[in-house]
């Protein structure tokens, strides 16, 4: 059996295709699981990359790491206050910061450290953790007039252009919109 294949075994109801040799060695996995048969090859290594997801409380962090997993992507979801030395072990090729119920302007509201910005990796945050990044970095976040809880549009433009980012997606997107802060000044 060469480096690059996997054998694995699917429920009796799915069909296969195996050959004799094929057969001998997916049977051993085949003994370990009853009620499966032996299929399935999978192709040659793909470099393993792992996106972080720190969790700052949102009831939607385990969503954003399956909807990652369903895209074949390795994802690990991190307490906030993960030591950076921590993160960068895990050599993430991104990191996303969660939404959460609390405002960057409360105190004993949750942040993550600062150095987290200086490894170099791409991050994206997500409602609160974008407002989070946005705080650290110097920008603006303010109170909103009300709250905001339920659908929204949102609408992407840039002085009439839609930035390179949003190229591929609808330029007005429905969301869900959870929060009562505000960015008012980017970083």
């Amino acid at each position: 059996i060469g480096a690059s294949f996997f054998f694995g075994s699917a429920p009796q109801q799915t069909p296969c295709v195996t050959t004799a040799t094929s057969r001998r060695g997916a049977n051993i996995v085949a003994w370990i699981r009853r009620g499966t048969i032996p299929c399935g090859i999978i192709p040659p290594f793909v470099p393993h990359q792992t996106i972080l997801v720190l969790d700052f409380g949102s009831q939607y962090t385990q969503l954003i790491a399956r909807r990652l997993r369903e895209l074949s992507v390795y994802s690990e979801i991190v307490p906030f206050n993960t030591p950076v030395e921590k993160l960068k072990e895990k050599n993430p090729v991104g990191i996303i910061l969660s939404g959460g119920p609390k405002s960057v302007s409360e105190a004993g509201a949750p942040k993550c450290a600062p150095q987290l910005f200086e490894l170099g990796t791409p991050v994206l945050g997500i409602c609160y953790g974008m407002q989070l990044m946005t705080d650290v970095l110097g920008g603006e976040v303010r109170r909103s007039g009300q709250r905001e809880f339920g659908h929204a549009q949102v609408r992407v433009t840039r002085n009439g252009t839609v930035p390179k980012l949003f190229k591929q997606i609808p330029t007005e997107l429905r969301v869900w919109a959870s929060h009562g802060d505000d960015v008012n000044a980017v970083p």
